[in-house]
């Protein structure tokens, strides 16, 4: 049985999904626009990620027996129990049974960034967030949203 892993990273401007085989060569690849649940209602939310998962799994059409994960990076999930509730739903509807994990985009970033290992990491784009990684401890400052205080975002920095 062969196993592909849809790799999602969703910001405040655009949503970019991905589908790999299990040794990490990309088969697709789509980009959309924002799925982040404070732009859009949880319906436009759920349609988004349902489009972008039926793009890049064309690429695995052809495929009989097959494994799929998903894994998330979604801007604003985590730091707030309401909005990641409505997060969690949001790809329990898109993506109903298969097994997938939801982390903040800004811990996926530190991830990659530093392989694992302890680092800090800080993003100053559509939204500003910083993420830290110390041993099995993460510490996150900002990403709240323009409502609460994005200082580092390029919409503070528009409005300056």
């Amino acid at each position: 049985m062969k196993t592909f892993i849809i790799g999602i990273d969703g910001g405040g401007t655009k949503t970019q999904f991905a589908i790999y085989d299990a040794r990490g060569n990309q088969l697709a690849s789509t980009t959309l626009g924002s799925v982040h649940i404070m732009q859009k209602s949880e319906a436009e939310s759920v349609a988004l990620l349902k489009e972008g998962f039926a793009l890049v799994t064309q690429a695995i059409a052809h495929e009989e027996d097959y494994q799929l994960y998903i894994g998330l990076g979604l801007g604003g999930y985590g730091g707030n129990a309401t909005m990641q509730e409505k997060t969690d739903a949001v790809c329990k509807q898109a993506f109903g049974e298969i097994p997938y994990v939801v982390f903040n985009d800004g811990q996926v970033a530190l991830f990659g960034a530093f392989d694992g290992a302890d680092g800090i990491l800080a993003i100053a784009g559509t939204g500003s967030i910083a993420y830290a990684q110390n041993g099995d401890t993460f510490t996150m400052c900002g990403g709240w949203g323009y409502q609460i205080g994005d200082e580092g975002s390029a919409y503070a920095v528009g409005k300056m």
